[in-house]
């Protein structure tokens, strides 16, 4: 795949890390660094319990280059477990640890969703780059 047109980084807490496909734009956010769970807080942000390596991969390697093949999903839970997916199989220089949890991501996604693996696995773009 091409280069990304536009890389930005965005100095917000409002905004998160994702790849716009309509500008072929990736905006870098805060959360693109793994975070520290407060204790007593919620949970993290699917983007905070990454590394900043597999985050990135999530965008590009999951969004983007499924966009550029015109394979996005229009669900937002299989769109984003498809790029989890995707960046686990594909993404270059990932750990094994950096691997499973974004398989462990995309299992979660679907999971609170009420989707089974299963059911989408044959629609999902996760077989070849």
């Amino acid at each position: 795949p091409s280069k990304v047109a536009y890389v930005r980084w965005v100095d917000d807490r409002e905004m998160n890390t994702a790849y716009s496909p309509g500008f072929d734009l990736l905006n870098i956010g805060s959360d693109v660094m793994p975070a520290i769970k407060s204790k007593g807080h919620g949970t993290l942000t699917a983007n905070t319990r990454l590394t900043w390596k597999s985050s990135i991969a999530h965008e590009l390697v999951g969004h983007r280059e499924a966009a550029l093949a015109g394979k996005t999903q229009s669900e937002m839970p299989l769109e984003e477990a498809q790029a989890s997916i995707r960046a686990a199989r594909f993404a270059p220089s990932l750990s094994s640890t950096e691997r499973y949890t974004l398989l462990r991501d995309s299992m979660t996604r679907l999971y609170k969703a009420h989707i089974r693996i299963k059911k989408v696995k044959n629609i999902l773009h996760i077989n070849n780059w």
